[in-house]
């Protein structure tokens, strides 16, 4: 096998370095430029629970239609006292009292979610300090709260994620004062508090628009779908065959439009439906090989608006009649038409710019309509985004744009929607940690961090910076003190970003990665990071560790002793026992199947141990450790369930709980300090088990 030669460039201090096998790097200095040891190690910003407070505190997120559950671990008290407020209010209101350990609050408002608190009289009659709050909410309905709980819930669930949708983003829309978000296959319903209150499982929802009486209808592919308050759907519109949908609109009187561009056929018809899915009429537009991706119906006099892909034109038709007839024209910049919408006298058309020195995504905003001049507005520049549709938000006037790549909803500023900013961010965790005072900490891949309080309540959101314009998108994460650190990847590096856990004093360097498999895994133990490494050799491929020291005065790595195998696709995790071992998780091929493998490095005597190899057969999803030499594997699979084996260092079992619930997709866990307890995170949800 021909001899491969693997080269490093840090361009940030112009560094390089590189050897005939591969395996040497420096690339610590460069990193400790970038990284100073600032943010110390004291204590978090945010508070623990008080000592002498209710401790636990949990409100239930959706699990009921008509009432918030509260409970709380109990101590030495003669009554709990039970508060609650909006988040949207600034000072809790007492709601009740409890004997015991829990509280039932009658709630009917699903507009938005509530935090609870509790507080202690104590047996002498003095009260205790205010607990940690809990955010808790209800369901949209008794239908939607069937939904939800079929989707992903179960006896373990702690919380609910803000924002929990998951996948791409394809549309946005606002329906009343809650918000509909089309997403990796589902729709989902937020409050106004992005709290997730019901769901529409298997609809891919290019386009949604609502009426006056607040129906819901829905563009899937050849197919409109009406989505009920209930979380039920029903398909009311096929459309034909040969049809290509572009776009959904909808008039004031609840008749719905689609556009259809065949490019191929050069089709380019509009379909006008009831709102009970009956053909009204179809028309052709006027010229040959329109492209209508974008129509909008003006509210003021029922006319059709057309963004043409083909000629970058707005056009206006009147369809009163049995033919289109134009009414007015304006050009656009040139650029993708992705979709329109209007506001007032606004008319608003998303486009991407199909030149440089951006060709990212703009509105087009003709500000006096069709009698007035435009003026191109950047959405997302220089990020390479993918935005799919736009609509307003209601309650702001705002325009909404759904980018299906990064898999969030961007904001633009009314009245001239201007400047624009991420707002609404899915859920797609991949590491949890906590710190000294137990908060949460979650980094998703979509590249932010949700921070959240001890009992699970939201707190606030950090997302990651960009690294040379690019952006950066999550692997994993840990903690020392009060210092996130974040191995990260952008389409040109893999970086590691480090934070405050306050979110402030963020810095940005390099992390050695090979050429190969660039997803890095690190780790912290005895004031160093480390991060693992995969290279390709003479005949084979190689993991080691790389490591430099958080105040800056050490640095090295092991790539004299490392792990080969025939082929190494990933390093799936690195795991220190806070001793001297390293815990190596690997997707790798040797002359069989391809398998993931566990293996065991000693830092002090440069030995490698194989745990679990090609022979083992075993489908390990997850690895973690605690503080106190505990190995945790999470097994199994989707259909047949996942289970946390408890292990020592040699990988025998301590014992085994099973995950409660097989609608649970496991994406990361996480394990307590001292072994007791687990938090496992799907895409949607957070639970908590106890351990063996």
């Amino acid at each position: 096998m021909r001899k491969i030669t693997v080269c490093f460039l840090i361009s940030t201090l112009s560094l390089f370095s590189c050897s005939p096998d591969g395996k040497s790097f420096d690339p610590v200095g460069a990193l400790l430029a970038v990284i100073s040891p600032n943010g110390g190690t004291g204590n978090p910003t945010d508070p623990g629970p008080p000592a002498d407070a209710p401790q636990w505190v949990s409100a239930s997120d959706a699990i009921f239609a008509n009432k918030v559950e509260i409970s709380w671990d109990p101590i030495p008290a003669s009554e709990y006292r039970i508060f609650r407020k909006s988040e949207f209010e600034s000072n809790y209101q007492q709601i009740g009292t409890s004997s015991d350990p829990f509280f039932s609050d009658t709630v009917s408002d699903t507009q938005k979610s509530f935090q609870y608190a509790v507080q202690a009289v104590t047996l002498d009659g003095n009260l205790s300090s205010m607990s940690l709050f809990d955010t808790g909410g209800i369901a949209n309905n008794a239908g939607c709260l069937a939904k939800l709980n079929s989707f992903g819930g179960g006896t373990s669930q702690f919380l609910r994620f803000r924002s929990g949708f998951s996948g791409d983003t394809q549309s946005v829309a606002s329906w009343g004062n809650l918000l509909l978000i089309s997403s990796g296959g589902n729709v989902y319903l937020l409050n106004t508090s992005r709290d997730i209150i019901g769901i529409w499982t298997g609809i891919s929802a290019e386009e949604m628009v609502t009426d006056a009486s607040n129906r819901i209808f829905a563009l899937s592919g050849k197919k409109v779908f009406e989505l009920f308050s209930d979380c039920s759907q029903a398909s009311i519109i096929d459309l034909p065959a040969d049809s290509s949908p572009k776009d959904l609109a909808i008039d004031t009187t609840g008749n719905l439009y689609i556009s259809e561009a065949n490019f191929n056929t050069g089709t380019d018809r509009i379909f006008k439906y009831s709102s009970a899915g009956n053909l009204l009429k179809s028309w052709d537009l006027p010229g040959t090989f329109r492209q209508p991706n974008a129509i909008y119906i003006h509210p003021a006099d029922g006319s059709l608006l057309v963004a043409d892909n083909s000629s970058f034109d707005l056009f206006q038709y009147d369809i009163s009649g049995d033919t289109p007839i134009q009414l007015a024209f304006k050009d656009i910049f040139v650029g993708q038409i992705i979709d329109m919408t209007m506001t007032g006298n606004q008319i608003i058309v998303a486009i991407k710019r199909n030149s440089s020195p951006d060709p990212g995504n703009y509105l087009v905003r003709f500000h006096s309509g069709m009698a007035g001049g435009s003026v191109l507005l950047p959405i997302t520049p220089s990020l390479n985004s993918t935005i799919e549709s736009i609509s307003i938000d209601s309650r702001t006037g705002n325009v909404f744009a759904a980018d299906s790549e990064k898999g969030f909803v961007v904001s633009c500023s009314a009245p001239i929607f201007t400047p624009c900013f991420r707002d609404i961010v899915g859920s797609s965790p991949l590491s949890i940690v906590r710190d000294a005072n137990q908060n949460f900490y979650i980094l998703h891949y979509k590249g932010m961090i949700t921070k959240l309080n001890p009992n699970g309540a939201y707190l606030s959101s950090f997302f990651l910076p960009t690294y040379q314009g690019l952006a950066i998108s999550g692997v994993d994460m840990e903690i020392e003190g009060d210092t996130l650190f974040v191995s990260g990847r952008t389409f040109n590096n893999t970086v590691l970003v480090k934070v405050g856990t306050n979110f402030t004093g963020q810095s940005i360097g390099l992390l050695p990665s090979g050429s190969f498999s660039v997803w890095t895994n690190i780790a912290i133990h005895d004031g160093k990071v480390f991060s693992d490494y995969v290279g390709i050799g003479d005949e084979d491929f190689f993991t080691y560790s790389n490591y430099f020291s958080i105040n800056g005065n050490d640095e090295g790595n092991y790539s004299a002793t490392p792990l080969r195998e025939l082929t190494i696709y990933s390093t799936l995790a690195l795991e220190t026992d806070y001793d001297s071992s390293f815990y190596h998780m690997i997707e790798a091929q040797g002359e069989g199947d391809i398998y993931i493998g566990i293996s065991k490095f000693n830092s002090k005597t440069l030995q490698w141990t194989t745990l679990a190899g090609s022979e083992s057969g075993v489908q390990f999803q997850h690895l973690t450790t605690d503080k106190i030499g505990g190995l945790y594997t999470v097994e199994g699979s989707a259909n047949n369930g996942f289970k946390v084996t408890k292990r020592n260092g040699n990988f025998g079992n301590l014992g085994e709980v099973a995950i409660p619930s097989n609608q649970i997709t496991v994406n990361t866990i996480y394990v307590s300090d001292t072994g007791s307890s687990a938090f496992l995170a799907t895409p949607w949800t957070l639970h908590k088990i106890m351990l063996p």
